[in-house]
């Protein structure tokens, strides 16, 4: 589930997805994304098999630079297992794929 949203000021006018950190993650991960401009963002994390493990995000956001934090568990509210997870962000018309290991 998602822990928080942190707002960082940037002149960048397009969208854009950062690496996640720390990778390996035991506790929790941020994913830097920017949003060129305001609009509909969806950040979704999968497991290998394709399965959506949890949605982080999936509504309006401002323009700018945002840290998204994952605290590694899933849609049930469970710690996610040890493993290699792709985190999937979606915002006007700009899509990206990262991956992120997680160990217990």
């Amino acid at each position: 589930s998602l822990v928080g949203i942190e707002e960082q000021q940037g002149d960048v006018m397009v969208s854009s997805m950062g690496l996640p950190y720390p990778s390996p993650a035991s506790v929790s991960a941020s994913i830097p994304v920017t949003m060129g401009d305001a609009g509909r963002a969806s950040l979704r994390v999968y497991d290998l098999s394709g399965r959506i493990v949890a949605e982080l995000i999936d509504s309006e956001m401002a323009p700018g630079d945002h840290d998204l934090v994952w605290d590694l568990t899933g849609a049930d509210g469970r710690g996610v297992p040890s493993g290699i997870y792709t985190i999937r962000f979606e915002a006007n018309g700009y899509a990206a794929s990262r991956n992120l290991v997680v160990v217990r």
